[in-house]
């Protein structure tokens, strides 16, 4: 690009703007932890049986202490090589689905791992002993919750029954008090520190826009000053003052028979 360039653009607003939606995406995580723990102040017991978890209803805190969780038809959502969670059918004691267990917990994914992986009858034994051991021993509580719909399709294909209606228990998820008043917090400090930044982004933005317009304002005056003519240099016959003679005849006096522009000898008259 060629000659003066105008001030850059400075975006005063992107941090401002940024930290208040990450406010507001804080608070809502707070009211939804808040409305969590106002709706669950105990996690309440349920008898095992066809469907608990719906009669249940959405985001409840349960327990199911009667209900069997069967290992054999457990099945994994892996995102590539990760493993991103197991689904756990629970039946009760006649053998009836009563719902799904969910659970993302890093030593379970591992003790699965491990059974899937056991080559000698030993190990396997040995890893679903710990594998159930980790899952009944913590307690078949948790919160109740939509299966996410990514697992939807891939879970109907697997076990029967599941559509996007099936309720799964999120193993040991639970209220918390200090998980709400965290995100009321950072909400709050967030909220603080974008008001901040937004005002004195507007105090800057005003500055800028000061600062271009003076810019545009001097190029203008540039730009007039060299289109415009030049009337300071006297030009000769135009209203000048005639030209210094060689011979040393003095300002407006001329030379015997010369005349000034405009003016003939006498008996001589302009051209027709």
């Amino acid at each position: 690009m060629y000659g003066p360039q105008p001030p850059k653009p400075k975006y005063r607003y992107t941090a401002p703007v940024i930290m208040l939606v990450a406010a507001a995406a804080a608070a809502f995580f707070g009211y939804d932890e808040m409305r969590k723990y106002t709706d669950n102040p105990d996690v309440t017991e349920l008898a095992c049986g066809p469907d608990v978890l719906e009669r249940a209803g959405d985001r409840k805190w349960v327990a199911v202490p009667d209900c069997l969780p069967d290992f054999d038809d457990a099945y994994e959502v892996t995102d590539g090589a990760r493993v991103e969670g197991i689904y756990i059918p629970l039946h009760d004691a006649k053998g009836q689905r009563a719902g799904l267990l969910f659970t993302k917990d890093s030593e379970t994914l591992d003790l699965s791992a491990q059974l899937r992986t056991a080559t000698a009858e030993g190990e396997e034994r040995d890893a679903a002993e710990k594998l159930a051991a980790k899952i009944t021993g913590a307690g078949l509580t948790g919160m109740t919750d939509e299966i996410r719909r990514d697992h939807v399709d891939l879970m109907a294909r697997n076990l029967p029954g599941i559509s996007r209606d099936t309720l799964v228990l999120d193993h040991l998820d639970a209220p918390n008090r200090a998980t709400m008043w965290f995100g009321w917090g950072v909400a709050g400090l967030l909220g603080v520190l974008g008001t901040i930044f937004f005002l004195r982004a507007r105090k800057l933005s005003a500055l800028d826009a000061a600062e271009r317009l003076a810019w545009h304002q001097a190029q203008a005056a540039q730009q007039t000053a060299r289109a415009a003519p030049q009337f300071g240099a006297p030009q000769p016959g135009y209203g000048a003052p005639p030209m210094q003679a060689p011979w040393g005849v003095g300002p407006g006096q001329y030379p015997p028979g010369q005349y000034p522009p405009g003016q003939y000898p006498p008996g001589q008259y302009p051209p027709q």
